[in-house]
């Protein structure tokens, strides 16, 4: 077997952005099993006996969105690893395919454990979150576009290795998928079951919390670590500002009728005003646009990215 042939004296660059990222993953490691939720089902049951199934039904569809986006971006990941050129980035990814395993077994843990109690208790028919017989047509479709065409965006990166093509799966994965559909979903659901008074009315579910804080930690990382190499790709002028922003906007449209749709059947329920949920997704896609495009902007460090916003307040990720 030939010698493997390096350019530099070591394999590693330590202190680089990607590596820096891989080791906060490790020293920000938590286990999905160890959270506990022995509360959460009482506290759901005590919310449908004063609001109504109606309750359950939009907490049940927030996290069968979750769940599903988690499994989606678990599988697609692969590959995406695979065609980084950098032994960096690949370090990088890993973590993240791995954290994106973790999540994906909090949200099947959480509706086994939880939501199966929960209705057992209630005497109703057990869900599951692959059942899209109680969801919105035309929510799901929306939803299901957006993953669609963030697979082909990663796809098309084991085939051309050129730094569009990889700089528009940063755009479709990390930039909007991680950074702007799934934050705002996080500052949704925070703001509902988590310990604050943004809206007071809604049970806090501490299990269901944790493992949001602990989830968003980790999708800070992923955030911040796709920001970093398209403001790499735009500062070494291998791809337009221009391209970055038209593929995100033509993603954000399929956002907003996923985190905010015009017709809320929950409007009836306690909870943020949709265009609470817009305001937020548009500040948070105009904020990193100009961080990545603009050169006297620097990508927010690791901390800060690892913050969980909630209406009217911010609480820390981890």
């Amino acid at each position: 077997m030939d010698q493997l042939e390096l350019d530099r004296d070591m394999q590693i660059e330590l202190g680089s952005k990607p590596v820096r990222y891989f080791e906060n993953a490790i020293y920000r490691h938590w286990n999905p099993a160890e959270i506990d939720l022995s509360e959460d089902s009482d506290r759901i049951v005590e919310m449908v006996d004063e609001y109504g199934m109606d309750s359950f039904d939009r907490l049940k569809g927030g996290l069968r969105a979750f769940q599903l986006g988690e499994e989606a971006v678990t599988d697609d990941l692969a590959p995406f690893a695979m065609a980084l050129p950098s032994i960096e980035d690949q370090m990088f990814i890993t973590t993240q395919l791995y954290e994106e395993a973790k999540h994906t077994y909090h949200f099947d843990r959480y509706w086994r454990d939880v939501i199966h109690e929960a209705e057992d208790e209630l005497g109703v028919e057990r869900t599951y979150p692959t059942n899209f017989e109680d969801a919105d047509d035309e929510y799901m479709e929306s939803y299901a576009e957006l993953f669609e065409r963030t697979e082909a965006a990663v796809e098309r990166c084991t085939e051309d290795s050129s730094p569009e093509t990889f700089a528009k799966a940063f755009c479709h994965y990390h930039l909007v998928i991680e950074g702007i559909a799934a934050q705002s979903g996080y500052f949704s659901m925070h703001s509902l079951y988590g310990d604050n008074d943004a809206v007071s009315e809604m049970p806090y579910l501490p299990g269901l919390a944790e493992g949001f804080d602990n989830i968003r930690a980790d999708e800070g990382r992923h955030v911040g670590f796709g920001m970093y190499k398209l403001k790499e790709y735009v500062s070494e002028g291998e791809v337009e500002p221009e391209m970055i922003q038209d593929t995100v906007m033509d993603l954000v449209e399929l956002v907003k009728e996923i985190v905010a749709p015009e017709d809320d059947e929950y409007e009836h329920l306690p909870g943020l005003d949709q265009e609470v949920v817009e305001e937020y997704a548009t500040e948070k896609h105009m904020e990193r646009m100009q961080q990545i495009v603009d050169a006297s902007e620097d990508i927010p460090d690791v901390e800060s990215l690892t913050n969980v916003e909630v209406a009217g307040d911010e609480v820390a990720g981890d």
